[in-house]
């Protein structure tokens, strides 16, 4: 897999293996389309990741685990859709479904089936990166105020008892 975590090309060869290195695909197509679409990242989790012009192409800041995630099921959504819009172009060309002849059948694959299958496929990969995302958020952010009963202020320890509804110690 990578070498650095802030590489095109590590994260190019991440995607490619995950997808099961398809032939239609090279690794350099993948790392094209992640530098011509790091806004995208940065548009859906507010980052601002520029990468550099000079090859090795790398990010101007390492990537999160986390961040590296969602950027991966943006190329997949992309990935997928253009599956779907492949088999859809041709599939008006498919008009002999079934050929029979000397005890033999010859069936060719429905590519309105298949695209079908590509759907659900990049369905399932915006799901996921929705919920990556949502998660993503909420996990940067942190709280602006903190009240309740469990809150130890400065000055208190952890077995200070302290009634906060009836402000005064507990003794």
């Amino acid at each position: 897999m990578g070498l650095s975590n802030d590489l095109v090309v590590d994260i190019a060869d991440e995607i490619n293996f995950e997808l099961n290195s398809p032939s239609d695909i090279s690794i350099s197509f993948i790392s094209f389309w992640l530098r011509r679409n790091v806004g995208k990242l940065n548009n859906l989790i507010s980052t601002t990741f520029t990468i550099t012009a000079d090859s090795p192409y790398n990010f101007s800041s390492v990537l999160s685990e986390e961040q590296k995630d969602i950027y991966k099921h943006l190329f997949k959504i992309y990935y997928w859709q253009k599956k779907i819009n492949d088999n859809l172009g041709s599939s008006s060309f498919d008009i002999v479904q079934e050929v029979s002849s000397d005890n033999m059948i010859i069936r060719t694959v429905n590519k309105n089936e298949i695209s079908k299958t590509y759907l659900q496929l990049r369905n399932q990969e915006i799901e996921a990166l929705k919920n990556m995302v949502n998660g993503y958020k909420l996990g940067s952010f942190d709280p602006l105020a903190v009240q309740g009963d469990d809150y130890i202020a400065i000055g208190e320890t952890a077995d200070t008892n302290y009634a906060r509804t009836q402000d005064k110690y507990v003794t």
